[in-house]
């Protein structure tokens, strides 16, 4: 059986695994992680940040873009 990635996301919004971000005036639902890692020996804790979504939502994201992501501004 082939799941198309547009059909995976709906699915995963149903089911609470996305959020919602607005992204040049246009909410979406993305894949937003912010895990925290230790690094430099553990002597920091980094926050590595990431957001995934289907190219087919015609929403792009470019190096300078504000998104928003639960209120808050990520730039």
């Amino acid at each position: 059986m082939i799941v198309r990635v547009e059909d995976f996301y709906a699915a995963a919004s149903r089911a609470g695994l996305l959020v919602k971000a607005k992204i040049r005036g246009k909410t979406v639902a993305v894949d937003f992680r912010s895990p925290d890692e230790t690094v430099l020996d553990a002597l920091v804790l980094s926050a590595d940040y990431t957001m995934r979504l289907p190219a087919s939502t015609r929403t792009r994201v470019a190096a300078g873009d504000t998104v928003h992501i639960a209120g808050q501004r990520c730039r």
